[in-house]
């Protein structure tokens, strides 16, 4: 280690990508507030309408300082802070809902507005399934950690407060009847553009011939025209004709506008299967002649780069792989920069030509990531205000992953405090149905992952420690649940 950091060549340097991703990071403010997303429903259940919505008071990513607290962006830091919050994210399920849809678009606005619910308020008749969440995470990046060894390169942590989920008996009613009208829709669609825009009451004569014409166009005559020599040679021609212009587009650079339009007119009377179909036998009888195609070469390039990002950022081709880790200048960089604006942007973000692969020691922890979740649970109720029929609630729910690249090693750690699961009320008191009996000391349950775990010969680690729980049967709240899940029809 000693020897690493007096000689300078043998620093570890980033890559072009994760120069590059770390500029932007580090230049990068996000500040979202005040979304409402919301879907109305009158038809399904006309007696019962229904609203479905999302809301955000706020989502921000910030430059912190080292005491997280939001500061302006200096260039001179080498450590980048990054402050995360998320507030009073929740998610609603009206039932017997007002529908917004029937008023002026500025009183759409204004209602949109105040169905946001926030850190001080809670907006009035509004049924959450997904209480308001509150989240914040924090990020710290040292791009020379791993030439200090002092600290991980990437330190992220994640604490939500709490996840409330809860639902209803008219709710469930009402996604019942919601994914029904949905699957009527799926089933209609062949029809619906026989479907006449006028009333039952009066219009029989053309609500019975939508029956028989979409019975006969869709059942009768359009499986029988499939088998007509006329109608089979029309297909095999549309066939051929979008193999060969799919072969133009395939090994010209520059495909032209009547062969691109033909192809889209033909997309539009083919179907799924034979496009598929016809695309691969151009591929094959392209490779079969011989000719150059630029698709293949697209895709070895994204295979050499590592994905998308890879063929726009790729190392160059050598023949050997010490060449390759030592090449930086992408190719596709090289096609559409010159070397002047090349430099600019090395310098810009802070990246050298060179890079020396650094050793590193087996113990370094390069990454770690942390998650907590304070409690969670889930409750399910007859009506809004009553007594939960059940409710399951975990306590202090925590997961770290750690990586150490010197050992080709991932640690995973993940924790759980408590677990409790309450009945039906009765007689004043409300049922334990499973609780957590063992050492308060220790966790309900502990699992602890890892691959090339150090001081073992074997590949994988996994251990898994647990105490014991109590649970409890309770007839009323078992009939209860049934009766919950039972719809009206049933």
């Amino acid at each position: 280690m000693a020897a690493a950091r007096e000689n300078p060549k043998d620093e570890k340097k980033d890559s072009f990508q994760e120069k590059l991703l770390t500029q932007v990071i580090k230049n990068l403010q996000v500040k979202i507030t005040n979304i409402h997303i919301r879907y109305e429903d009158d038809i399904t259940d006309p007696e019962q309408p229904f609203s479905v919505g999302v809301t955000l008071e706020e989502l921000s990513l910030q430059t912190a300082d080292e005491n997280w607290k939001p500061c302006i962006l200096n260039n001179a830091d080498k450590i980048i802070y990054k402050l995360v919050r998320l507030d009073c994210l929740c998610a609603y399920w009206n039932v017997k809902s007002r529908m917004f849809y029937r008023g002026t678009q500025k009183d759409i606005l204004g209602l949109l507005k105040e169905g946001i619910a926030s850190s001080v308020k809670e907006p009035k008749d509004y049924q959450y399934i997904f209480r308001p969440i509150f989240a914040s995470a924090k990020l710290c990046i040292n791009p020379h950690a791993e030439i200090e060894l002092k600290s991980p390169k990437m330190y992220l942590d994640m604490e939500v407060q709490s996840i409330a989920i809860e639902m209803t008996k008219p709710q469930y009613l009402s996604l019942i009847d919601l994914l029904e009208s949905v699957d009527c829709m799926v089933k209609n669609a062949p029809y619906r553009k026989y479907r006449p825009e006028l009333p039952l009451h009066n219009n029989a004569r053309k609500w019975w011939g939508y029956a028989i014409t979409s019975i006969s166009e869709v059942h009768i005559r359009r499986p029988t025209q499939m088998w007509l020599w006329s109608s089979i040679k029309k297909h095999r021609q549309h066939l051929r004709a979008y193999k060969t212009a799919y072969k133009t587009k395939l090994t010209q650079s520059k495909c032209g506008e009547e062969t691109l339009k033909q192809l889209q007119d033909l997309e539009k009377i083919l179907d799924v299967f034979n496009i598929t179909l016809s695309r691969q036998q151009a591929h094959v009888e392209v490779i079969r002649s011989g000719q150059k195609m630029l698709e293949k070469k697209a895709t070895q390039k994204e295979k050499q780069g590592g994905g998308w990002f890879g063929g726009f950022f790729g190392k160059k081709e050598g023949k050997k792989k010490a060449q390759e880790e030592e090449s930086s200048a992408p190719e596709s960089i090289d096609e559409f920069m010159t070397a002047e604006e090349k430099a600019k942007l090395y310098t810009a973000i802070g990246y050298s030509g060179s890079s020396h692969n650094l050793a590193l020691p087996k113990e370094y922890v390069a990454s770690v990531m942390t998650f907590k979740l304070l409690s969670t649970s889930i409750t399910v109720r007859e009506e809004p205000g009553v007594p939960e029929t059940l409710k399951v609630q975990m306590i202090s729910l925590s997961t770290s992953i750690s990586q150490l690249p010197g050992a080709q090693a991932l640690k995973v750690e993940a924790k759980l405090e408590h677990w409790y699961v309450t009945g039906l009320q009765q007689r004043g008191s409300v049922p334990s149905l499973i609780a957590s009996v063992g050492d308060a000391t220790s966790s309900l349950l502990h699992i602890r992952f890892e691959t090339n775990p150090e001081g073992s010969t074997a590949d994988q680690l996994l251990v898994v420690q647990s105490q014991p729980v109590e649970i409890i049967y309770d007839a009323r709240t078992v009939i209860g649940l049934a009766e919950f899940f039972q719809s009206p029809k049933d």
